[in-house]
């Protein structure tokens, strides 16, 4: 079925021509998902379902909040191997990512809630999938933490059975036990 094309080549294939740029959202200019009920936390979805029509995953779109402040959040649900519907990530009304956590209090949050949703310790956090060549390259780094300030690079990073920390020349390292310093 085509809308705005008189030659499809997908199942539903919506077409319009538009110049608008930039990221405004006072146009609609695709597709709209719009709940008119007022209820704070109700959403909208986007469905994929089997061939025997159980649902298998969604995206929802959240409305926080009606009016102002408007907020909003995004909500993905997956089915795992044993038949397990649950949310597995979100994107809440301040721009933080939750992995495993529905309330993200940072940019990026791996673990759970408390929302029984993920896991206290999540199994792994893989960043990358190759190892340095070389110990101490610095350009091998799989975790960066940046210093904005100061334009250092710190960062963990690993070469053939070996884990290595970086710290920059000049920096130190320390380690606190209970608020306290305990080594430097």
């Amino acid at each position: 079925m085509g809308i705005g094309s008189s030659s499809p080549t997908d199942v539903l294939q919506i077409s319009k021509s538009l110049a608008t740029t930039g990221t405004g959202i006072t146009t609609a200019n695709g597709i709209s998902l719009q709940n008119t009920n007022a209820t704070a936390g109700n959403y909208t979805t986007i469905q994929n379902r089997d061939s025997t029509g159980s649902q298998n995953s969604q995206i929802q779109f959240i409305n926080v909040t009606h009016g102002s402040p408007f907020q909003a959040a995004i909500a993905f649900t997956t089915r795992n191997s044993t038949g397990d519907f649950a949310e597995r990530m979100r994107i809440n009304s301040s721009g933080n990512v939750g992995i495993g956590n529905f309330d993200p209090t940072t940019k990026l949050y791996v673990g759970s809630s408390g929302s029984g949703i993920g896991t206290a310790t999540p199994d792994a956090i893989c960043i990358g999938n190759t190892f340095a060549n070389t110990a101490g390259d610095p350009a091998k780094m799989k975790l960066r933490l940046f210093d904005e300030n100061g334009g250092n690079l710190y960062g963990f990073g690993v070469s053939a059975n070996l884990m290595e920390t970086h710290v920059p020349s000049g920096a130190s390292m320390a380690w606190y036990n209970g608020g306290s310093e305990r080594f430097r």
